[in-house]
C-alpha cells in the first residue's frame, strides 16, 4: 500500500478566496457592510415638518353671527336698560339740587325767568345729555357691559369675537346708531324681536351683538 504524500494531495493548500490565516475547515465570515450603508430611514424622518407656529398659536376658528350661541334675550336687554335708566335717574336727581338752588338764587322773584336762569337750564340739559352719552360709551367701550348689563349677565361684543368694541365702536353704537334706531316708532329697537341675530339697527351699524355671559337661560 502506498503511503499518502501531503504534497500530492489535491486539497493541500487553502481554497481560493479564503483567508490563508484561517484555521483549516473553518468557513470564512461574510463581509458585512458598514452600518451607515445599511441604515433604514426612520418613519419620523420621512414625515413632513410640522410648523411650530400652528401648534403654539393655532388659527382662530371662523365664526358667524348665526353660529354664536347664547344670544341675549330681548327681556334681558330691556331689564338691563331699566337698571341703567334708574342709575342715571339717581344721578340726575343729585345734580338737580345744586342746579335748582343756583337758578333760584339768580332769579328776581318775578314770573318771567331771567336770562341767566334760562342759560343755566340749557347748560343743565346739555350736561345731563353728556352724562347719559358718556355713561354708555365708557362702559360699553371698556368692558362691553354697563352696570345694568352686568346685572343681567349680558355683554356687547363685536360680530367677530376676535375684535373689540372699543370706544369708537361704542360711540358709533350709542349715538348715531341709537338715533337711527329711534326713528320710525323705535322700529330699530324692536327689530331685535325678529332679527335672526337679535340685532337692533344700532347693533348692525356698529357691527355688534349682545350675548349672555352665563349659560343660564332667561
Amino acid at each position: 500500500m502506498d503511503t499518502l504524500n501531503p504534497q500530492n494531495t489535491p486539497f493541500s493548500g487553502p481554497a481560493a478566496g479564503t483567508d490563508p490565516q484561517a484555521p483549516p475547515n473553518q468557513i470564512p465570515s461574510p463581509v458585512v457592510p458598514p452600518a451607515s450603508q445599511t441604515q433604514v430611514p426612520s418613519v419620523a424622518s420621512q414625515m413632513p415638518p410640522i410648523p411650530v407656529q400652528s401648534i403654539v398659536n393655532p388659527p382662530p376658528a371662523q365664526q358667524t353671527p348665526a353660529g354664536i350661541p347664547n344670544l341675549a334675550a330681548p327681556g334681558q336687554r330691556f331689564l338691563a336698560q331699566v337698571i341703567d335708566s334708574a342709575i342715571l335717574l339717581v344721578v340726575y336727581i343729585v345734580l338737580s339740587f345744586p342746579i335748582g338752588m343756583a337758578t333760584g338764587a339768580l332769579s328776581d322773584n318775578s314770573s318771567t325767568p331771567s336770562t341767566t336762569s334760562i342759560w343755566i337750564g340749557i347748560i343743565a340739559q346739555l350736561a345731563i345729555s353728556a352724562i347719559n352719552i358718556f355713561y354708555y360709551i365708557y362702559f360699553i367701550g371698556k368692558t362691553g357691559q354697563t352696570p345694568g348689563k352686568s346685572a343681567m349677565k349680558i355683554k356687547v361684543i363685536k360680530v367677530n369675537p376676535q375684535e373689540k368694541v372699543g370706544y369708537i365702536g361704542a360711540f358709533l353704537r350709542e349715538t348715531i346708531g341709537k338715533l337711527i334706531s329711534a326713528l320710525g316708532l323705535l322700529i330699530g329697537y324692536l327689530s331685535i324681536f325678529w332679527d335672526k341675530n337679535r340685532q337692533g339697527w344700532h347693533d348692525k351699524i356698529a357691527g355688534t351683538i349682545v350675548v349672555k355671559t352665563s349659560q343660564d337661560q332667561f
